[in-house]
């Protein structure tokens, strides 16, 4: 496990976010949620979202849309994502 500075993490964010997902993990109040206050800073054009995943559910992240036609199922991100229809900020 590799330990990186708060500022490499908001680096990290924002070089290759938009195509990795990125998982940072470590004791509360080492600084993961204040990378989100920087990037804030750093994206004027983002949508910020915290989202804390250990008190969600699958509902909170997605919901099933059945297309009866090819007998599938997809699921529709939430809306705390930005990318639902008439949505034109991106999150991050």
């Amino acid at each position: 496990m590799n330990t990186i500075t708060l500022a490499q993490a908001s680096t990290l964010v924002r070089t290759i976010g938009s195509s990795n997902t990125i998982l940072m993990r470590g004791q509360p109040g080492i600084g993961k949620s204040s990378i989100l206050n920087t990037l804030a800073r750093e994206l004027p054009d983002y949508a910020m979202c915290y989202i804390d995943v250990a008190n969600l559910d699958l509902g909170d992240l997605g919901m099933p849309v059945i297309d009866r036609d090819t007998m599938t199922t997809a699921y529709a991100p939430n809306t705390r994502f930005g990318v639902g229809r008439n949505q034109n900020n991106p999150s991050c």
